[in-house]
């Protein structure tokens, strides 16, 4: 019998790139935050062989893939042999977006393993989670949100929660490299960093955001896909109390005060921009941590 987990997907809530480090990462400043939509799902069945498959045709099913690379270490850090499962990603989460979608796939690798295959400590799967990529822990939170600092890898669990429908959109065609997008950023001069948890914590009303959380990175996708400029105008335009890229991008996510209303701009994004992603996630019925 067949059982799915679900992956959510991950928007940053403000994004600041500080300095370039000797390692040739950079130490940002950011908080990472939980949607349920887009999310991806792992089918797991009971197989004779370690088998990973995928409904997206573009990703890797061999060894260069995330979740693959995901069961192989959590195999040697329980001393085990790779278990015999067949692991079916069924793919919703765009890539290139700048949502962690590869990131949430791994963390749920890893808790599948620990239940199906061999216990993991928590301890281990942080490990594991933390050779796979700076933001990977995270998923493995329950908390829906978390600071982040270092090159992401240094997460503070916190208690917030958006109450407002939120809605995610990826443009058809507007892939952004992570590592282009540091190549071309302009780091800038900042006496302090921004204290994104307490402006959200203090500031209640989304619509008073705006000029005070900001994603380095904007500037960079806005030169390489002007439409993104014009779909944050379009946003606004449309009622949005607060719209943002997401990470290094490409996709944006826009807080609505009402329901309806995100829906309504839900139906003509999709047909303004035909072949994008358009989701809606339901904020306001999902309990605050």
């Amino acid at each position: 019998m067949s059982q799915i987990y679900p992956s959510p997907c991950k928007i940053n809530l403000g994004l600041e790139i500080l300095s370039k480090r000797g390692d040739g990462y950079h130490n940002i400043n950011t908080i990472f935050y939980k949607l349920d939509e887009p999310h991806d799902e792992l089918i797991i069945e009971e197989a004779d062989s370690f088998r990973f498959t995928s409904s997206d045709q573009n990703i890797p099913n061999d060894e260069n893939n995330i979740v693959v690379k995901a069961i192989a270490l959590c195999s040697k850090s329980a001393g085990i042999e790779i278990p015999k499962l067949h692991l079916h990603l069924r793919k919703h989460i765009p890539s290139g977006a700048g949502l962690g979608g590869g990131s949430a796939d791994a963390a749920t690798a890893i808790k599948i393993f620990s239940e199906h295959a061999a216990k993991l400590s928590e301890e281990q799967m942080f490990v594991v989670a933390r050779k796979l990529g700076a933001d990977v822990p995270f998923f493995l939170f329950h908390s829906q949100a978390a600071i982040a600092s270092g090159i992401g890898e240094k997460l503070l669990p916190i208690g917030f929660h958006i109450s407002f429908p939120t809605l995610i959109i990826k443009l058809n065609d507007t892939f952004i490299s992570t590592a282009k997008a540091y190549t071309m950023l302009r780091i800038k001069d900042r006496e302090k960093q921004t204290d994104f948890y307490e402006i959200l914590n203090s500031i209640k009303e989304p619509h008073l955001w705006n000029g005070i959380i900001t994603n380095d990175f904007e500037e960079v996708a806005f030169a390489l896909h002007p439409g993104l400029f014009s779909l944050k105008q379009c946003l606004y335009k449309y009622g949005a109390e607060f719209a943002l890229m997401s990470g290094s991008g490409s996709a944006f996510f826009a807080i609505f005060n009402d329901h309806d209303k995100a829906n309504e701009v839900r139906e003509k994004l999709l047909t303004e921009y035909p072949g994008s992603d358009v989701y809606l996630s339901e904020e306001s019925n999902r309990m605050s941590f």
